[in-house]
């Protein structure tokens, strides 16, 4: 019986690790070399602790590597009020917001990954010596996927200046809410970092 939850409790955390984010996106002709100096974030189909997360998240990254400020939505517009379109765009005009990124998440998958075998030597997970021994046996991780569409939006017009969709995927420990918004904020900063879309 020890033994068997010993072997569980390595096992699970050999499976342990890390989100992995891939993004397709289109940067619009008519906004190549355009800087955007001040952006809003704001989530659609999220929960408020996760729209929360993802808001400040993103905006701390921007906030402290570049020179472009971001607010977030939660910040602007409380969630216990209602505001009309001529409320919210006159706080948008106070604020010298001139670009929103809009996260609006349109899958989250969960499920549960099987594994045959797994095998380790326990040497080499603790620094055992050489007669430790190898242990064998069957296994299985949670499982997540998110999707994402990504849009940033110039404030000036409402055209959109760049799209995009973010594909997150995490097992286990990385399948968590957290992993998974912080996978995906990073790839889409470092995209619109990459854009020269942002502010260095």
């Amino acid at each position: 019986m020890i033994k068997n939850i010993f072997v569980a409790i390595i096992t699970s955390g050999l499976l342990v690790g890390c989100a992995s984010a891939t993004l397709a996106g289109f940067h619009d002709p008519a906004y190549k070399g355009r800087q955007f100096k001040h952006i809003l974030v704001v989530t659609d189909n999220l929960g408020l602790q996760e729209a929360d997360y993802l808001q400040k998240r993103f905006c701390k990254t921007v906030n402290r590597f570049t020179k472009t400020k971001c607010s977030t939505e939660l910040s602007f517009y409380l969630p216990t009020r209602d505001y009309t379109p001529k409320e919210r765009k006159a706080i948008l005009n106070q604020s010298g917001v001139d670009s929103i990124l809009l996260y609006s998440r349109n899958k989250d998958e969960k499920g549960i990954k099987g594994h045959s075998q797994i095998s380790f030597n326990v040497a080499e997970v603790f620094g055992a010596g050489p007669s430790s021994m190898n242990i064998t046996g069957p296994g299985f991780s949670n499982t997540r996927t998110a999707g994402f569409r990504v849009v940033l939006i110039d404030v000036a017009n409402y055209k959109k200046a760049w799209v995009a969709g973010v594909t997150t995927s995490g097992s286990d420990g990385a399948a968590s809410d957290e992993n998974i918004l912080w996978t995906t904020t990073n790839r889409v900063y470092n995209a619109l970092k990459s854009a020269n879309l942002i502010l260095r």
